[in-house]
C-alpha cells in the first residue's frame, strides 16, 4: 500500500474501536474488521444504508448528517474504484459535504486513494489468542450496558474519542447488532457511567469493539477490567482470538492492549475523506 500523510490525530486516551465482520463470513482464520454493521437486521433508531454497491454503503456519520460514511459490505472483499466513484457521485446528489470511510484494509484503502480521498487516520490491529490465560481480579462496579443507558455510553464516547470520531447512541446500538453474539458492559463510579465497553463473536473469533474511559476517570484500572470482561465472556464461547484496533496516536489504548498480551498485526487500517466541496469534485 502507498504512503500517506495522515491529516489529524485522535486524542491520547484510553479509547479504542474496532470494525465488525459481516455475519455471513467465516472469522475463524481471518482478521476481518470494518467500522460498523454489514448485517441487514437495524438496531434501534437505525436507518437502513440510503446508497449502496455490491461491495459497499453508505450511511450518515455520528453527529453529522452532511457528512456520508462509506463502508464496506465484506472486508474480505476489495471495495473498487468504481464502487467508491459510484457512492461519491449519489453522496454528491444527495447534498453532502464530504465522504468519510469507515477504517478501510489495504487495498480498498487503495481504491480511495485512487479516486481522490485523503488519509486522515491509520489505524492499528491487533490479536490476542484466548488459549491462555484471561485471569485477573474481578473488582469495581461493572454491571450490564441496556439501552437505556446508551446516551450516558454516547457522553461518555465522546468525551473519550472527541467530537470528530464520537459515536451516538444510534451509533453504538448499530455496533451491538453487527455481530453473531453481543456483550455491552458498564462499569460506574461516583454514581453515575464512566466507561463500557461493547464486544461481539462471530466464528471463533471475539472483536472488542469500542471501549470508552471517560478522561476524568482514567488510571482507574476501568479500561484492563472492561477488556478483561470482555475476554472471560469470549473464552466462555470458546473463542480462539480477540481483535482490537486503535489508533496509531492513541498512546494509552495501545499500552492496555499491549499490556493485556495483544500483538500488533502487519496490516493498518486506513479512515480516509473526499471533501466533495472541493473543485473538481462532481457535485
Amino acid at each position: 500500500m502507498r504512503p500517506y500523510r495522515t491529516r489529524g490525530e485522535r486524542p491520547s486516551t484510553l479509547c479504542a474501536s474496532i470494525a465488525l465482520p459481516s455475519n455471513s463470513v467465516d472469522t475463524s482464520n481471518r482478521p476481518l474488521v470494518a467500522d460498523t454493521p454489514a448485517r441487514e437486521q437495524r438496531p434501534e433508531g437505525h436507518s437502513r444504508p440510503r446508497s449502496r454497491t455490491g461491495r459497499a454503503t453508505l450511511i450518515d456519520w455520528p453527529f453529522d448528517p452532511s457528512v456520508a460514511m462509506l463502508q464496506p459490505i465484506d472486508h474480505t472483499r476489495r471495495v473498487m474504484p468504481s464502487d467508491i466513484d459510484e457512492l461519491v457521485q449519489r453522496a454528491a446528489e444527495e447534498g453532502r459535504r464530504a465522504v468519510r470511510t469507515s477504517a478501510l484494509f489495504p487495498r480498498s484503502a487503495d481504491s480511495a486513494l485512487d479516486v481522490g480521498f485523503i488519509p486522515i487516520d491509520e489505524l492499528v490491529l491487533l490479536r490476542r489468542s484466548l488459549n491462555d490465560d484471561t485471569g485477573g481480579a474481578r473488582t469495581g462496579r461493572i454491571g450490564r450496558l441496556g439501552r437505556r443507558r446508551l446516551d450516558d455510553a454516547a457522553r461518555v464516547d465522546v468525551a473519550a474519542f472527541g467530537p470528530l470520531w464520537g459515536h451516538d447512541r444510534v451509533t453504538l446500538s448499530a455496533t451491538r447488532a453487527a455481530t453473531a453474539s453481543s456483550h455491552s458492559r458498564s462499569v460506574t463510579a461516583d454514581g453515575r457511567l464512566v466507561g463500557f465497553a461493547i464486544s461481539g463473536r462471530t466464528g471463533r473469533s471475539g472483536y472488542l469493539q469500542r471501549l470508552a474511559v471517560d478522561p476524568t476517570h482514567q488510571r482507574r484500572g476501568f479500561g484492563r477490567l472492561l477488556a478483561l470482561d470482555a475476554m472471560r465472556w469470549m473464552t466462555r464461547l470458546r473463542c480462539a482470538d480477540v481483535w482490537v484496533n486503535t489508533s496509531v496516536s492513541n498512546v494509552a489504548a495501545l499500552r492496555l492492549y499491549e499490556g493485556l498480551g495483544f500483538e500488533r498485526r502487519p496490516e493498518q487500517l486506513v479512515v480516509a475523506e473526499l471533501d466533495l466541496t472541493s473543485p473538481g469534485v462532481p457535485r
